[in-house]
């Protein structure tokens, strides 16, 4: 996995909750756009909640996004991305290089 960032030739925006209003309804931080490797494939992986699940999209960063948060292929400055099609980020993991210098991470949607 030697230099895998020069890889990560995509582009994605990233939306992290961060809580919830009175209605319940989530609350985000601000989109960020960032580098990836956007792959559309069909696979079972195990959420963070232990159970089984269908993803139908894998993405490989080179910074850690987290679970519950919400991305969207391309580039976006909308606030909100419920109302735009964005897909919920199901599981993520990581796996350092061979010298444990850096992380790939490894998000399913």
């Amino acid at each position: 996995m030697p230099n895998f960032e020069r890889n990560l030739l995509q582009t994605l925006t990233y939306w992290e909750q961060t809580g919830s209003d009175q209605y319940n309804k989530p609350i985000f931080a601000d989109p960020i756009s960032l580098r990836c490797r956007w792959e559309d494939v069909v696979e079972k992986v195990i959420d963070k909640h232990g159970e089984e699940i269908v993803s139908k999209s894998r993405i490989f960063l080179a910074v850690p996004i987290r679970a519950e948060g919400y991305v969207l292929q391309g580039e976006s400055t909308s606030m909100t991305p419920l109302v735009i099609g964005a897909e919920e980020v199901r599981q993520v993991k990581s796996v350092p290089d061979l010298r444990n210098m850096k992380q790939m991470y490894t998000v399913w949607l």
